[in-house]
Parts: structure tokens; sequence; C-alpha cells
């Protein structure tokens, strides 16, 4: 009989549970672009992908500058999305930089964005994170933006339930009644 009671319990619990669907977030290429910099340079956008729970993050490396010249002022990276949204995010803050083409300094103060999203029946938000560095001195002109998205959260917009969801509830109400019949 104990068993019967537990069984019921699990199957309603599992229909109860909500679990989010994991969301897409795909990238191809991205922008540089600085004030005050004095030289000539290049920024190449990479491409990446990965599919989030809420709460989740992933790591990329989003793309690499090269540059020889100085420069002091605002750094903006921006990132293409092409998942769940279509369009640029970006990511704005402090840098300095130095370079002579084979050796080179520099730090950026790094920054996050939040943007939403729509995916399907789902809405949400995400935040876009590219980490901080200072290179006090290093070999080559290039500097990596390596950062993390992180899906902050969707809601299902459907107030339909799914039908592994009500068939569980169906199971559990069922095990339950079964349960009580057989003690009568």
């Amino acid at each position: 009989m104990m068993k019967s009671y537990l069984l019921g319990l699990i199957l309603a619990c599992c229909a109860l549970s909500v679990s989010a669907m994991p969301i897409n977030f795909a990238f191809d290429g991205g922008s540089a672009s600085a004030t005050g910099a004095v030289g000539i340079g290049s920024y190449t956008g990479y491409s990446g992908s990965a599919s989030l729970d809420d709460g989740e993050s992933a790591n990329f490396t989003f793309g690499n500058a090269a540059f020889v010249g100085y420069g002091d002022g605002e750094l903006s990276i921006g990132v293409n999305f092409i998942s769940p949204i279509f369009g640029e995010e970006s990511v704005t803050g402090a840098y300095e930089i130095w370079s002579l083409g084979f050796i080179a300094g520099g730090k950026f103060a790094g920054g996050s964005t939040i943007f939403d999203y729509i995916a399907g029946d789902y809405v949400g938000s995400a935040e876009l994170t590219l980490d901080p560095f200072d290179v006090k001195m290093q070999c080559g002109a290039c500097f990596n933006f390596d950062g993390k998205i992180t899906n902050l959260g969707s809601v299902n917009t459907q107030e339909v339930p799914e039908p592994l969801s009500a068939a569980f509830l169906g199971l559990g109400l069922l095990a339950f009644g079964l349960t009580r019949r057989q003690r009568r």
C-alpha cells in the first residue's frame, strides 16, 4: 500500500515540475569601434553557439583585434547574434593600448549588456559579458576578447499544459484513487 502512495506522489510531482526549454544562442562575427585611437588596426569577429537552459552560461572568444599605434578612450565590441535574436549587441568599456607591432600592451575594462529575446513560445533575457584584461607587455599586437553569454531566464508564453505533464498528473490521481479504493 505504501508503494502505491509513493508511486502516486512521484507521478504527481513529475506532472507539476516545470522545465525550461534550452535556448540556442548563436553569433557570427561582430565589430569594434574605439575613440581616441591613433594608428591602424583590424578586428576579426568569431562564430560560436551554445544551447543554454535558464541560468546557464557558456564561455567564448568573441573576436581578436590587431593594432599598431596608441589608443586611450572607449572601446565598443559588438557581437552579431543570429539566434535567438538577429542583430548586434555591444559592450563598451574604457581601454588603453600601445603597440609597435612586434610587442604590445594594453587593458580593457570589460563590461556587460542585457538583452531580450523571443525563441518560439519562449521570451526571456540574456546577458553578454566581455572579460576585462590587463596585459603589461606581450609579443605580437593581437588581443583576444573573451567573455560569456548567460541565459538569465525564459517564460513559456503558451498557457496550454504539455501532454506528458497532464498524463503524469492523471496517472498520479489514478494511483491515489486505486490506493484509497483498496483500503476499503
